[in-house]
């Protein structure tokens, strides 16, 4: 956790983050759009408040798994800096 935030979400979570592999090598951005859909990814959100950063290393079960996709090799774990916001920022 960087930085722990306060209060508690809307209904709506707005979340900002970047996705890299291990390798540091950059993965994806959000851009407004959906989010990863992550079991490992969906947990970590939950635990933030409004106003709160992380980095996480989601492990590989709990991301792509053992099939990978395009740009996610099989059994690869990914690192993810989150930042969460309330409805008014």
């Amino acid at each position: 956790m960087i930085k722990v935030g306060t209060g508690d979400f809307d209904d709506v979570v707005r979340i900002y983050y970047e996705g890299y592999h291990l390798n540091g090598e950059d993965l994806d951005e959000s851009d407004d759009g959906p989010v990863p859909e992550l079991t490992g990814f969906s947990v970590m959100v939950q635990l933030m408040k409004p106003g709160g950063k992380m980095t996480v290393v989601i492990p590989a079960e709990q991301a792509y798994g053992v099939q990978g996709n395009s740009n996610v090799e099989p059994h690869e774990s990914l690192i993810f800096d989150i930042e969460g916001f309330g409805q008014q920022e």
